[in-house]
């Protein structure tokens, strides 16, 4: 877990809005509903889920869950009959969430929290119906893998739900190269071919992908790729429109390995 220290770094996370240290902190939900479009846009994903491919209904694995607003949001679902929410720093885990839970006001009975990384994952083939990476695809160096292990997990007719991803813009082929070549001097040189590829992550070990990359990984997973488009961006700033992507595991359709 490359990043395992940086995301347990308490002193580092105190300055962050997603840093709750009671329940009537609101730095967590002014953030989620005022500050960003992130809560609007998960729960923007969650009903097209349900209307489309009535997806959020009994197990559900939250990948990279974090504080686990997400896992509290979707844990109020009737259908839900399980939460597991997996993340591998420790406070926001199981100090922070707690918190959080009661700020959301979760079904937490039917949440459970697993200090683990997202991938390899050890649940039963086809035991899980919706599978959801909020803010956290972006953090893997091979996406792909971890959604080929999540269509293994997700029951015929499940869906994975990637959401609030910090999609960055398409380039013309010149400005990615000026992009890329502004970008280099923050990074060693043993590095600098990741980063011309644009496959370097930066501190905190997000990469940077475009719509087409997160086309081929759900596909290339063997995953029926559905796009939701919202009509705003994910972060005010953001010169992108926010996009849900559903991967979806239809009846008698393979994976590819």
């Amino acid at each position: 877990m490359r990043y395992e220290r940086y995301w347990n770094d308490e002193a580092l996370e105190r300055h962050k809005p997603y840093w709750v240290e009671d329940p009537a902190d609101r730095r967590l939900l002014d953030y989620l509903q005022t500050g960003t479009n992130l809560l609007r846009s998960f729960e923007a994903g969650l009903a097209y889920a349900d209307e489309h491919f009535a997806a959020v209904r009994g197990a559900v694995l939250d990948l990279g869950a974090g504080v686990c607003w997400t896992s509290a949001v979707v844990s109020r679902w009737p259908r839900v009959q399980k939460v597991h929410a997996l993340d591998y720093s420790e406070h926001r885990l199981l100090k922070i969430a707690p918190l959080v839970f009661e700020q959301l006001g979760a079904a937490t009975e039917k949440i459970e929290r697993h200090r683990r990384p997202m991938s390899p994952l050890s649940y039963s083939d086809e035991s899980t119906d919706l599978a959801i990476f909020c803010q956290a695809l972006y953090m893997n160096r091979d996406p792909e893998k971890i959604l080929q292990e999540v269509h293994r997990v997700l029951r015929p007719g499940g869906v994975a739900m990637i959401t609030c991803e910090s999609i960055v813009p398409s380039r013309s082929s010149a400005g990615r190269w000026v992009h890329q070549a502004l970008r280099l001097w923050r990074y060693p040189v043993g590095t600098w071919r990741e980063v011309l590829a644009d496959r370097a992550p930066d501190a905190s070990g997000r990469y940077q992908y475009v719509d087409r990359d997160y086309a081929a990984f759900i596909t290339n997973a063997g995953l029926r790729l559905v796009r939701q488009h919202l009509d705003w961006p994910v972060f005010k700033h953001s010169p992108v429109g926010a996009v849900n992507y559903f991967g979806v595991k239809d009846r008698g359709r393979r994976g590819s390995g």
